[in-house]
């Protein structure tokens, strides 16, 4: 009987134990299930369907709303963003379908907004329309590169000039000679109101006062600029700021700070606007360089920056250097020289060929300055500088020396145009 009964009991305990091994079995069939689901069609989420798919595919790329400044982007993961066009992500989320389109949330929950098909692009769920764009073009910064290239129209079409991706390029309509850049996504946005102008533009009556260096050509190159600024944009500047000259090695160059109309742009605008102006002088070619950058305050540094990074690019010299013309070790044979039979023991002043003033001392020349420092007549040489005649000729001095660093101010000889805290004085009055 025991026997019996341990047979029983066995035979009981294997059928329990197959029995837990088969629900054992189908629990994991089930979890094998759920995280099949879960992988497809996303746990919580409702599963993509080939109908889901054909709707999104109308949709998937890159969308930029008429009339403001944001881009929409739509991926083929059922994800939406929202940028500007400063590169500044607005807003994201996730995207369902439905028969009239998408609908955008955030990670959230939280609803957008909706987007359907028209024959022109997209249309939200306000009534605006989204039309298609290639790609997200922001904003021109000094970071971009220089990837486009175009030469200057005009007398200067051997001359080019590298600019961004971002901005547009053409001939300057105003002035010849001259490019104008813009912002090729500016509407809605501040830079609306911006351009960068470069070109070459006559100039007459300098070339004489540039061959002494920085300190004597500074007043002239002040002169150039206001000029310049009254010939090309007259009442629209308002206030002149200030000025610094450069000495570039094969250019002078005076770059000036100033407030603009806002009426320049002919919309009648109010919004206040500030220019940056650099006028290169690159020896007697008949023109200047000019650079002229306009934007509101907040945005004039950024487009003063892309304006430097295109001039590097700009190769445009004329062989002519800043360095102050050397002193001639002698007189050219074409020295005039006096009518008596000898010139020894003879003294006097004399012009060479280059229109310098020598003086020979009846045995050996003495360079005195060049032709635009005084005059010869009668009585002798009548030196600008000292603002009287040569009457005690010094051999030993240095060529050149006409007056103190320190004592020179920013005046022309005429003081029309004297330069002080106040600003530039009378040049427009």
């Amino acid at each position: 009987m025991m026997k019996n009964a341990e047979r029983v009991t066995g035979t009981k305990k294997m059928f329990r134990e197959k029995r837990f091994l088969q629900k054992k079995r189908l629990l994991a069939v089930l979890l094998l299930t759920v995280l099949s689901i879960c992988l497809v069609g996303g746990c919580g989420s409702k599963p993509v369907s080939t109908q889901d798919a054909d709707i999104l595919s109308s949709y998937i790329g890159f969308w930029r709303y008429e009339g403001t400044p944001t881009y929409v982007t739509i991926n083929d993961q059922y994800q939406w963003a929202t940028t500007d066009f400063y590169g500044n992500q607005l807003d994201s989320g996730v995207i369902t379908t439905d028969e009239n389109g998408l609908n955008l949330s955030r990670a959230d929950g939280s609803f957008v907004s909706t987007l359907a098909v028209t024959d022109t692009g997209l249309v939200d769920g306000g009534g605006n329309t989204l039309v298609p764009s290639e790609g997200l073009v922001f904003l021109p910064t000094a970071a971009d590169a220089l990837n486009q290239t175009i030469a200057f129209p005009g007398n200067f079409g051997n001359v080019i000039i590298n600019y961004p991706a971002q901005m547009n390029a053409y001939p300057y309509v105003s002035y010849t000679d001259s490019l104008g850049f813009d912002a090729l996504v500016k509407n809605g946005t501040d830079d609306y109101y911006t351009n960068i102008m470069i070109g070459f533009q006559p100039i007459a009556g300098y070339d004489d006062n540039m061959t002494k260096g920085l300190a004597s050509a500074q007043p002239y190159l002040e002169n150039m600029m206001q000029t310049l600024l009254q010939n090309m944009y007259g009442a629209n500047m308002t206030q002149f700021i200030g000025a610094n000259c450069i000495d570039g090695g094969d250019h002078y160059s005076i770059v000036g700070s100033m407030w603009m109309s806002s009426g320049i742009f002919g919309d009648g605008s109010s919004v206040p606007l500030r220019a940056n102006m650099e006028v290169r002088y690159y020896g007697p070619t008949g023109y200047a360089m000019v650079i002229m950058v306009i934007a509101p305050e907040s945005r004039l540094q950024n487009y003063v920056d892309i304006a430097n990074n295109m001039l590097t690019t700009c190769a445009y010299t004329a062989g002519w250097s800043t360095a102050p013309k050397e002193v001639p070790q002698a007189p050219p044979q074409d020295a005039k020289k006096s009518d008596s039979a000898s010139d020894d023991g003879v003294s006097y002043y004399w012009y060479d060929s280059d229109g310098d003033v020598w003086y020979w001392d009846g045995y050996e020349n003495h360079f005195i300055g060049y032709g635009d420092s005084g005059y010869i007549d009668d009585d002798g040489f009548y030196d600008y500088y000292d603002d009287g005649y040569y009457d005690d000729y010094d051999p030993w001095s240095d060529p050149g020396d006409y007056y103190d660093d320190d004592d020179w101010d920013y005046y022309d000889y005429d003081d029309d145009y004297a330069y002080d805290d106040e600003g530039w004085g009378d040049y427009f009055d």
